[in-house]
């Protein structure tokens, strides 16, 4: 998802809907990469081996991000709802209907 964002005509959205997606990807990949992978080689040693500092940024690390994903998810849901709810005031919308009958 985070690769397809960044081509040019990957996604045809809002360009806010993309930036919060984007967002989203990222914060997954923090979680997997920090959260996960140290769970699962605690779980295959059956004993935490990555010492004390790195177990409290786990936690620490686990906790702030499912926070900042689930607020992402909620920016997500709120902003499509408005763009649904108030199609006039969208800023794409707006310069579609704003342009010359020449320019298109």
């Amino acid at each position: 998802i985070l690769y397809g964002t960044f081509q040019k005509h990957a996604f045809k959205l809002n360009k806010f809907i993309v930036t919060v997606i984007q967002h989203i990807a990222v914060s997954d990949l923090v979680y997997v990469i920090g959260g996960v992978l140290p769970a699962t080689i605690s779980l295959m040693a059956n004993t935490w081996v990555l010492g004390d500092t790195l177990c409290y940024a786990t936690n620490y690390l686990a906790y702030s991000i499912c926070s900042a994903g689930m607020s992402h998810i909620a920016v997500l849901t709120t902003s499509k709802f408005l763009l649904l709810k108030y199609p006039a005031r969208c800023t794409y919308h707006r310069l579609i209907k704003s342009r010359p009958e020449t320019c298109q």
